[in-house]
């Protein structure tokens, strides 16, 4: 029994490994077939002043440059290896992405570990998602780097290690500023509260402030000034939709909420995130364990709840609360919202590709089938909506139970 025992764990292990090489391969595979979307005209661009006038004055040149300083600075690093090695830049920026995806899903499993629980399963899970895929290998842009650091500050975390998860999340932020939203709840769940908060603040102030000093006030404009596009997912999008069965008198009225909407729908999102971190707050302050159970389901419910109130959207966005969503929904709500994640994006590249295998995936361009993606985007919407809902009850009932059972 002990060596057929061994020789089931050492197949599940070889099992993970050659799924794992498969992901990899498809990864390669499809940056070396394709270029990309229209963020590698962007890349480029960002690396070129970047390299040009130096990260801190990068952004003087060009406001819509929204990329935090530690971005730019890993575009100047690929970009030079790149030149080194005599390799396209936006290929060699895409193989970066897909490696952050092997080191989500190396974390993930020894997240999986702590928690008792198979977290190669979890790994494959994300590692193998046509949306990770894709947007890591094909997009063009930072998000898997960023979700490679948040997972890897959750990974230390649960080890205990306050300052180093401080650091690390920093870090992540630096490369997007999202992260900003899932810090408090990192401040609230950690033990040793005072060694995150400085080591955040120290990584975040590093990177941030003497870009700040040097480039001057385009460098906060450019990076927190940033909405991204709205119109095409979620309030806005239903407003518009709407919009176009309305009466004259009230089609007016959806415009102007929608306008408003685009604008100002920041503060509704504050005040979600308000709301959840003080949910949060309650139920994590109870127990250690607590702490731990809910800060690795708060962080993929911080970004759905991004997904679901944020005026602006990008379909890379989509990659944010992948990771980690088995530790916020059942298992089964996980795979199907991971499902309708990938449809939705492999849906929305083969439009903007003009069909498929996918080359050059430009959102601007006219086709028949464009208005398909807003359209498609509002029920995945909703379903993000009603995922929140049931991530909520269902850590609320486990944490009552786990009440009633002490």
């Amino acid at each position: 029994m002990p060596c057929l025992e061994h020789d089931r764990k050492e197949l599940a292990v070889r099992t993970f490994a050659a799924l794992l090489v498969a992901g990899i391969v498809v990864r390669i595979v499809l940056t070396a077939t394709s270029i990309g979307t229209n963020d590698v005209v962007f890349n480029i661009m960002w690396a070129d002043l970047a390299d040009r006038y130096g990260i801190a004055h990068a952004y003087a040149h060009h406001k819509d440059l929204n990329h935090p300083p530690l971005a730019l600075l890993l575009f100047r690093l690929i970009l030079a290896v790149s030149r080194a090695a005599r390799t396209e830049y936006t290929d060699s920026f895409r193989l970066v992405q897909s490696a952050a995806d092997a080191v989500t899903a190396f974390a993930l499993v020894a997240i999986g570990r702590l928690r008792s629980m198979d977290g190669r399963r979890v790994a494959l899970l994300f590692f193998l998602s046509p949306a990770a895929i894709a947007i890591s290998a094909f997009h063009c842009n930072t998000d898997a780097t960023m979700v490679a650091l948040v997972t890897c500050a959750a990974l230390c975390a649960l080890r205990g290690r306050s300052g180093a998860a401080g650091i690390v999340l920093g870090l992540a932020t630096g490369i997007k500023i999202v992260p900003l939203f899932v810090a408090p709840f990192f401040f609230v769940a950690l033990p040793r509260r005072a060694r995150f908060a400085i080591g955040y603040a120290v990584t975040v102030a590093a990177i941030f402030v003497p870009p700040r000093i040097a480039g001057g006030s385009a460098v906060w404009s450019n990076i927190f000034g940033y909405a991204g596009f709205s119109g095409k997912w979620g309030v806005t999008a239903v407003l518009l939709r709407l919009r176009e069965y309305a009466a004259p008198s009230l089609a007016n009225s959806l415009f102007r909420a929608a306008l408003w909407y685009a604008n100002h729908g920041k503060y509704a999102l504050l005040a979600g995130l308000a709301l959840l971190f003080a949910w949060f707050t309650k139920h994590a302050l109870k127990s250690q364990l607590a702490r731990e159970t809910l800060l690795l389901a708060a962080i993929p419910l911080v970004y759905l709840v991004a997904l679901f109130l944020a005026p602006g959207f990008g379909v890379q966005y989509l990659a944010w609360p992948l990771a980690l969503l088995p530790f916020a929904l059942p298992y089964r709500w996980a795979i199907a919202l991971s499902a309708a994640f990938s449809a939705y994006v492999c849906f929305a590249y083969t439009v903007w590709s003009h069909g498929f295998p996918w080359w050059y995936a430009d959102s601007i361009a006219a086709s028949p089938l464009k208005p398909w993606v807003t359209l498609l985007g509002i029920p995945l919407w909703l379903f993000v909506g009603v995922a929140i809902v049931i991530a909520v009850r269902r850590l609320s009932s486990s944490e009552s139970s786990a009440a009633r059972s002490a």
